[in-house]
């Protein structure tokens, strides 16, 4: 079916594939300025990075085209992307990516002290470590103190090693305790990303058919677009999932453009993935309304006292 969608539409790739794929990096000024962001504070020299993103609003992707500009530098980067794991597992992935061997007596501290020699051998080499894990916001207690143990790593002159933590708001929640304040005062800069616009849906899905090799990324009717992103609230993954399968639609009604019709088709049957993202706006939206109500009450109670006074 792959191969008779992308024949039929003139494609040589399928535009809207859940792999993080670097050839459909959108450069829209959100990921510009995080991305230059990211790059300023690793030359400043801050310890730790903070990026937070909902689910599904690229921060993979994101990292993808982080590690690839890094590569062209004088950087080695480490990549974490599943940090469930105890303190000791976190060392060895660690020491894995440096390459330095494992012990079995004694692990944790060896392994810590393997992974300095090593990072004082890149120094000495000019060479800058950065470490990016992914789905920080699962990284145990013991384990983000570890990681904060690790930025005490220092030569005279500089940090051997930065990290730059990925993550849900989970990840700001579990930063917020108190337990957490020193790990919070290393934190030099925090990027949020965002959903897409309105204005941005449309832009968004013809880069990605022009990548995938569309003469010119006009498959989608400006309705169909506007009807995506009331769907989708402008999450990308989400976004990918249901214009897919208004391709889809379009193909099997032998149509070249996706109208309404077809993306209506289309979010008939991702009403799973949509009820999902429905059910995340409304509890962010009861938090913002819960906010508001006491922000009316507060004002109402201070206007009272000081009416009375």
């Amino acid at each position: 079916m792959h191969t008779e969608i992308k024949r039929y539409f003139q494609l040589h790739d399928l535009p809207f594939e859940q792999t993080p794929n670097l050839k459909f990096f959108c450069g829209f000024e959100l990921y510009r300025d995080a991305l230059d962001t990211i790059v300023h504070s690793l030359e400043k020299g801050e310890p730790i990075i903070k990026v937070v993103g909902e689910v599904g609003t690229g921060k993979t992707l994101l990292c993808r085209k982080l590690i690839d500009a890094l590569d062209q530098q004088d950087m080695v980067t480490l990549y974490i992307h599943n940090p469930l794991l105890n303190t000791e597992t976190l060392f060895r992935l660690i020491a894995d990516e440096l390459a330095v061997p494992h012990v079995e007596t004694d692990a944790e501290y060896y392994l810590y002290k393997n992974i300095t020699d090593k990072l004082l051998a890149y120094y000495h080499e000019n060479k800058h470590v950065v470490l990016l894990v992914d789905e920080a916001q699962t990284l145990s207690d013991a384990s983000l103190e570890a990681l904060r143990l690790l930025t005490n790593l220092e030569s005279e002159h500089k940090k051997l090693i930065q990290i730059i933590l990925l993550g849900q708001p989970e990840l700001d929640e579990r930063l917020s305790l108190k337990k957490f304040r020193q790990l919070k005062q290393r934190i030099g800069f925090n990027v949020r990303l965002t959903a897409l616009h309105a204005t941005q849906v449309s832009p968004y899905l013809q880069q990605r058919l022009l990548s995938a090799g569309h003469a010119n990324g006009k498959l989608f009717s400006e309705a169909a677009s506007k009807l995506i992103f009331k769907v989708s609230h402008g999450i990308p993954r989400v976004i990918n999932i249901v214009a897919y399968k208004a391709l889809l639609a379009s193909y099997v009604q032998g149509k070249l453009l996706v109208d309404k019709e077809a993306m209506r088709a289309a979010i008939l049957d991702s009403k799973e993935t949509l009820d999902s993202c429905s059910k995340k706006k409304n509890i962010l939206s009861k938090k913002h309304g819960f906010i508001i109500l006491l922000v009316v009450l507060v004002t109402f109670v201070l206007g009272s006292v000081f009416f009375i006074d």
